[in-house]
């Protein structure tokens, strides 16, 4: 469920600069998204966050293609550029942790506008994200279930 979350975030970040950019074409358009973590950001929620964005993209007729940022690695070429920073730790919380709840309106997310123009720079937080999931992942009752969707929760809280 987090994982989705996530994604939910990070595709409406990336589809806005895409879709500013051109129309949908009917052959797959490349899109490059370099990717920046915290230090000990579990493997599990990104990777569920990178399999429900491309599965959510593929149907407007764009790959993602991820680049940790700080590694060599692929080069954009003619793919559409978007840079993604998720801030804090995107996993589901300790079903014993205390964390506390969210007393006021905070920001899931941002992107970068610069004279009326979407950037490609978006950043993610995921600490507040993880304040918001809480009181649902802890329902569940299956916390197992709750720590291995955590990706793809973090697609569905912009779409």
């Amino acid at each position: 469920m987090f994982a989705r979350s996530l994604a939910a975030l990070c595709c409406p970040l990336i589809s806005a600069l895409v879709f500013a950019a051109e129309p949908v074409a009917p052959r797959p358009q490349p899109v490059m998204v370099y990717l920046r973590t915290a230090p000990g950001q579990r493997a599990e929620p990104v990777k569920d966050m990178k399999q429900e964005a491309a599965a959510l993209l593929a149907e407007a007729g764009y790959t993602l293609k991820w680049q940790d940022i700080g590694k060599p690695g692929m080069v954009a070429g003619n793919a559409h550029v978007v840079v993604l920073e998720l801030k804090g730790l995107c996993q589901a919380p300790e079903p014993t942790a205390q964390l506390p709840p969210l007393d006021k309106p905070a920001s899931l997310a941002t992107t970068a506008v610069s004279d009326g123009h979407v950037l490609p720079f978006n950043y993610v937080e995921c600490d507040t994200l993880s304040r918001l999931l809480m009181p649902a992942l802890t329902s569940f009752g299956r916390w197992s279930f709750s720590v291995a969707s955590v990706g793809s929760a973090m697609i569905m809280w912009k779409a």
